[in-house]
């Protein structure tokens, strides 16, 4: 690889004790030192004739908006800036702004933190593939009115080069940049004597200004052509990171924190995120064909992974809005809107918020025809014929969601029968081993298990004999169990679910492993008075340890089952009731949906029955009542927990 010097010219403009904006700007070329300003130098001598300007020393661009007026000067820095671009000596024009007035008690330690971002920027612009010599920087001469230095070079290197080791520990700059300067490689210079220093004036002056209309139209230009980039200084921790993120090229990790960043308080939080995902999404959008729907992908993978847990869904639920926002303003391909809502429409399934769910089945419809120009995306509709499904079970309409299984599952086979026409391509049998036939077929023994009828019941046991567990990955495995358990629950099989029941907590850990347990121990201890209590404080004293921290949906249900544990097996009145109110608790913070409601309801009735408080009295949707007048009639012949239990699908 070939060996470059880089020199990097840095200049400041803004009061760091009482400007509204700071800024430190820099422009990075290509040679050593002296190197550069020559060619700088010759770059600018004609320019400096055609516009009656005697020397560098005079090319201040403060003076000259002085001297001959806003919209002039913007023109001088518009042909010096193209000059020295156009020579091919500069690589980058680079500003670190702060428009916040945060900083540090000692203003010139302010200007030092922005000069090691500005290093950190300059760093994150050298191309990859060189191997760069140590990066030489050339600071402009600042000094107070009695002549002394505002920044000695001590200072520089204490607060600035010693301090580079420390940033790249915790993020805040890149590792290269170790590696590219050290104390040899920083000088203080004359501004009056450098043609590199005169061009970074002219950065930071341009930034400072863009109030002025022309100011802010050549600094948008330059921006846009990519040859300025823009870093705003310190800030919060969060938002530092997501600017920091940008500034290395990483646009996933930059869109991911930018999603994610909690604004609290901040007044104008809101729109700088807002403003910052759009422009980073315009970024994305110009990496190609295959680039933008990589880095959504990218996004996506590393908001899930960090947000899947059920008590973290409303951030991920918050954090994938901000995205579609961001997309819409974009204009962003239909493709990629379509895997954003289907991961939408997930979230929103298992946090039971049926208006976002029924936003994006409308959503999904209106890009369906776009999508189904291109085949490859239809994995993509297959999903969404999932999550309509499911949401379908938020609505209660269990008919339904069976309806949309069985039509999913005959797409799915369809689909598969395509590779027995193509040559060379997997039998039929390898495509009933994927992970798409395994999911439908659990879709329509969910809809089967949520319907409860003795013909569906009877259908689920069958394909659930029919899957394999030692195919499956841990979750797969853990659902399937899960389901096996629900099975032999609706069916009346509790010593049957109660075993099943053993061995899934024993080798699962998951919420939802943890509900399906819980319902076949609190049936146990309701229907069977021979089921052995012993056996039953075990799953108890389980189940209380692994539901401690769980927040959201299912853990309404679990604590529900454990409050019945603890009546019926512990016989332990106040600790059940202690249970009943942990379960409302986290029922009352999930979205009313029809379901939620029902589940809510349900567990009123656990605790008015053993604890004697009267639910509340509330307006129910239709699909509600319907079910609360079966288990009403239900309870003319058994006890009332009992009988809403059997109802109850959960």
């Amino acid at each position: 690889m070939a060996t470059v010097s880089r020199t990097l010219f840095i200049d400041e403009s803004g009061d760091f004790t009482r400007s509204l904006s700071w800024v430190v700007s820099g422009v990075l070329c290509a040679g050593a030192p002296e190197v550069a300003e020559k060619r700088l130098a010759a770059a600018l001598e004609p320019v400096l004739q055609r516009l009656r300007i005697p020397t560098v020393a005079d090319l201040h661009l403060t003076e000259l908006r002085k001297t001959r007026g806003n919209t002039e000067a913007t023109d001088i820095a518009r042909t010096v800036l193209a000059a020295v671009w156009s020579s091919g000596v500069v690589t980058s024009m680079l500003v670190v702004e702060n428009t916040r007035g945060a900083g540090l008690k000692d203003s010139e330690r302010t200007y030092r933190l922005m000069l090691l971002d500005l290093l950190a920027l300059a760093d994150a612009a050298l191309p990859e593939d060189r191997e760069d010599a140590p990066l030489q920087v050339i600071v402009a001469r600042r000094q107070r009115r009695d002549g002394t230095l505002m920044s000695t070079r001590e200072d520089l290197l204490a607060d600035v080069v010693l301090r580079i080791e420390d940033s790249v520990e915790v993020g805040l700059a890149a590792r290269g940049l170790l590696a590219r300067l050290d104390a040899h490689d920083m000088h203080i210079w004359p501004a009056a004597q450098s043609a590199g220093l005169a061009v970074a004036d002219f950065i930071a002056n341009l930034t400072y200004n863009r109030r002025c209309r022309e100011s802010r139209a050549l600094f948008a230009a330059l921006v846009k052509r990519d040859r300025l980039r823009l870093f705003e200084g310190l800030g919060g921790y969060a938002e530092r990171r997501a600017r920091i993120a940008e500034r290395d090229g990483d646009l996933a990790a930059a869109l991911a924190r930018w999603a994610l960043l909690d604004c609290g308080t901040q007044a104008d939080c809101d729109g700088r995120r807002a403003t910052a995902l759009a422009h980073l999404w315009r970024r994305v959008l110009g990496c190609g064909t295959a680039g933008p729907m990589a880095t959504l992908e990218a996004v996506l993978e590393r908001l899930w992974r960090a947000h899947k847990a059920p008590q973290d869904h409303h951030l991920l639920a918050a954090a994938l809005t901000r995205i579609e926002s961001a997309l819409l303003a974009t204009n962003g391909p239909p493709a990629q809107l379509c895997r954003l809502h289907n991961l939408m429409h997930q979230v929103a399934n298992q946090m039971g918020d049926l208006p976002t769910a029924e936003r994006m089945l409308a959503g999904q419809s209106a890009l369906s025809t776009a999508t189904a120009m291109d085949p490859s995306l239809f994995h993509l509709m297959l999903d969404a014929q999932v999550l309509r499904t499911l949401t379908e079970e938020l609505r209660l309409d269990f008919a339904a969601a069976q309806r949309h299984a069985r039509n999913h599952l005959r797409l799915t086979k369809q689909y598969g029968t395509i590779w027995e026409q193509l040559d060379d391509a997997p039998r039929l049998s390898g495509f009933v081993q994927s992970r798409l036939w395994l999911r439908a077929r659990m879709t329509l023994i969910r809809a089967l298990l949520l319907a409860r009828e003795p013909a569906d019941l009877v259908e689920a046991g069958t394909r659930l004999d029919e899957i394999d567990a030692q195919t499956l990955n841990e979750s797969d495995r853990s659902r399937l169990f899960g389901y096996r358990v629900w099975h032999a629950v609706h069916q009346g099989r509790s010593a049957d679910a109660l075993e099943l029941a053993e061995a899934l907590i024993e080798r699962h850990n998951d919420p939802f492993a943890l509900q399906h347990t819980a319902r076949a121990a609190a049936d146990a201890a309701l229907l069977n008075s021979g089921a052995p209590t012993g056996g039953l404080m075990r799953l108890l004293r389980i189940l209380r340890a692994r539901a401690d921290g769980l927040v959201g949906h299912p853990g309404e249900l679990v604590w529900r089952d454990i409050g019945v544990l603890e009546w019926q097996a512990g016989g332990r009145q106040r600790a059940a009731c202690d249970a009943f109110t942990r379960s409302l608790k986290i029922s009352a913070a999930l979205p009313d949906s029809p379901v939620n409601l029902w589940n809510r309801l349900v567990i009123e009735v656990h605790r008015a029955q053993r604890c004697g408080q009267t639910p509340p009295v509330r307006r129910l949707p239709a699909a509600v009542l319907r079910l609360d007048e079966q288990a009403r009639r239900m309870v003319e012949d058994t006890d009332p927990v009992q009988g809403y239990r059997r109802i109850s699908p959960y």
